[in-house]
């Protein structure tokens, strides 16, 4: 491990503790697994910055945040990686939690010009498992 990402287990600033739904109201929830990462630009704090926003994503609590890790690319050029992952649980199924993803990415200025080309924010769902 390289670094380490702040996470903080905070009530979401955009939802009112007067919005919360009883139990018998509340969505399915979801537990997903994101890998963000990148390997341009200054990574860490993009990283770190993609961790607050999905904090802030209604309905979506963020259980935890792993270490930080350095990767060579595979099948392509640039510098290393800085790779982790973030554990949330989310009332979002699991295309809208992509589209969240796919939204943090462009607000990183994340380009895709060519297959495997060095990224400012990877981001993108591992896993989805509903909880009972």
């Amino acid at each position: 491990a390289v670094a380490s990402l702040q996470a903080r287990a905070v009530w979401p600033a955009n939802l009112h503790r007067t919005d919360v739904m009883t139990l018998t109201e509340m969505p399915p929830r979801f537990r997903a697994l994101i890998g963000i990462g990148g390997n341009i630009g200054d990574v860490h704090a993009n990283m770190q910055s993609a961790v607050s926003a999905l904090n802030e994503v209604p309905w979506t609590a963020l259980e935890g945040v792993s270490s930080v890790y350095q990767t060579k690319p595979v099948d392509a050029g640039g510098p290393d990686y800085l790779n982790a992952v973030v554990a949330v649980q989310s009332a979002l199924g699991p295309r809208e939690l992509l589209g969240v993803l796919l939204d943090l990415e462009r607000q990183h200025d994340r380009a895709r010009p060519y297959w495997h080309a060095p990224r400012t924010l990877r981001s993108e769902e591992h896993t989805s498992e509903l909880q009972s």
